[in-house]
């Protein structure tokens, strides 16, 4: 059984889109709790028993992630960007990724974005050209196959890999929304 908790908060439970759910419910439940039949934790799907609210294990579950040009402040040709620490017994599922701007500036004529980890930034998503044209059908959808041992990587940093013709600090126009399908406690 799940430890539950209780804290004395007005939370607004209609009117909200799910993101906004799980993000006030991540602010309930104690950061980094240890993953297993006991404790609750965070970013994953809640139910409510009584006045209590509980994380239930093994949800997999959807966080988007936006970067923009201003956080590309290398001044190289690559960048790292960090999105969130993935547990001891994470597993990423799937990655889905749009722009809402072209990547541009700088005499730039390429920019892309893959998704990974230090030492495998492909192995989530691979790269996908945020420098092209944004259209209402231009994303790109990424399932991480079961079988590939990169699924999961205990305790390690989920990345965004930037790849550019140009420094990445000189790009003046860009923003994508990246989103990560992942569990925890499998």
């Amino acid at each position: 059984m799940a430890t539950t908790f209780n804290r004395n908060a007005n939370l607004p439970l209609t009117d909200l889109s799910r993101q906004e759910f799980y993000d006030l419910m991540e602010q309930l439940i104690p950061q980094n709790a240890l993953c297993d039949d006991s404790d609750a934790t965070t970013d994953q799907t809640l139910t409510v028993s009584g006045q209590l609210v509980r994380a239930n294990m093994n949800v997999p579950r959807w966080k988007k992630f936006t970067v923009d040009v201003d956080d590309l402040d290398t001044a190289g040709t690559g960048h790292v960007e960090s999105l969130f620490a993935l547990g001891t017994t994470g597993v990423v599922h799937a990655v889905y990724m749009k722009h809402n701007t072209a990547f541009s500036g700088g005499g730039a004529t390429s920019c892309a974005v893959s998704v990974g980890y230090a030492g495998g930034v492909t192995a989530y998503a691979g790269a996908f050209d945020v420098f092209q044209a944004v259209a209402a059908a231009t994303n790109q959808m990424n399932t991480v196959v079961a079988s590939n041992a990169a699924i999961s990587v205990p305790g390690t940093t989920v990345v965004a890999d930037f790849n550019s013709d140009v420094n990445c600090d000189t790009l003046t126009a860009g923003e994508v929304d990246i989103w990560v399908l992942y569990s925890e406690c499998y």
